[in-house]
């Protein structure tokens, strides 16, 4: 295997005015995550779940039991939880943990909400996942699976 890391200057002026940037940014570390590429402990995984949950959903204005069963119909949780992650608990685990997590996220955002918005936007959401996962290890790092036939002889 070979890493190599690579890097995007991920300038705050360009991440604040050009929303194509953000979204591509975004979807990648989406991608990162939920395959496994960035690997996040449980309690990051839960965090990162609902703020990926904000951004599709916009802020929680259901009841917490509402929620829940949302989460746990039609692949809500597979789709949130980093697949290493969803190995270990059950979906039945997982939406409970997430829904509370995203409650209390939609509180936090609600008391940093800018611009005479009553709640934080989707792009700044976004801003606050990819804040979140750049501070992962490997973040930014991409592997490369490199066969030499002169070493790994048969």
């Amino acid at each position: 295997v070979f890493k190599k890391r690579l890097f995007v200057k991920q300038d705050e002026t360009l991440m604040y005015s050009s929303n194509e940037f953000l979204h591509l940014l975004f979807i990648q570390a989406v991608d990162d995550v939920l395959r496994g590429a960035l690997p996040v402990n449980v309690s990051d995984g839960v965090r990162l779940a609902s703020i990926l949950y904000y951004v599709k959903q916009g802020p929680a204005t259901q009841e917490r039991e509402a929620i829940v069963t949302s989460l746990e119909g039609s692949r809500g949780v597979e789709e949130l939880v980093p697949s290493l992650l969803l190995a270990k608990h059950s979906e039945e685990r997982w939406a409970p943990k997430i829904a509370d997590s995203y409650i209390k996220i939609t509180k936090l955002f609600k008391q940093y909400a800018a611009d005479g918005h009553s709640y934080v936007t989707e792009g700044e959401a976004k801003r606050t996942y990819l804040k979140k996962v750049g501070r992962l290890a490997l973040y930014g790092m991409a592997v490369f699976r490199v066969h030499n036939p002169k070493i790994f002889a048969k």
